[in-house]
């Protein structure tokens, strides 16, 4: 069994042909972190983990809002606000 890993993109083409399994990204170093059970990085990983599930979770949660105030139009002021809000998160102009 030959297993390969690796972050860049070029390389991902001769692993996946040439090997049984690709690790793509990420992936290997969260098997590196599980197979070598330092603390720390299982730790950081899971935190990685956690964050990106914080970030999703916004992300949807502004994606409904967005619809529903497209759809109703009748948002109320608590609601609007924080869809303002959300919006001015990912404004570049606004990071100043």
């Amino acid at each position: 069994i030959q297993i390969a890993g690796t972050d860049a993109i070029t390389q991902l083409p001769f692993f996946i042909t040439t090997c049984d399994y690709t690790l793509i990204g990420e992936e290997l170093y969260a098997a590196s972190a599980y197979l070598g059970r330092e603390p720390k990085q299982v730790g950081a990983v899971k935190g990685q983990d956690a964050c990106k599930a914080i970030v999703m979770t916004m992300i949807t949660l502004g994606i409904v809002l967005s619809i529903a105030d497209a759809i109703t139009g009748a948002y109320s002021d608590p609601a609007r606000s924080l869809l303002e809000k959300l919006r001015g998160l990912v404004d570049v102009g606004t990071l100043e």
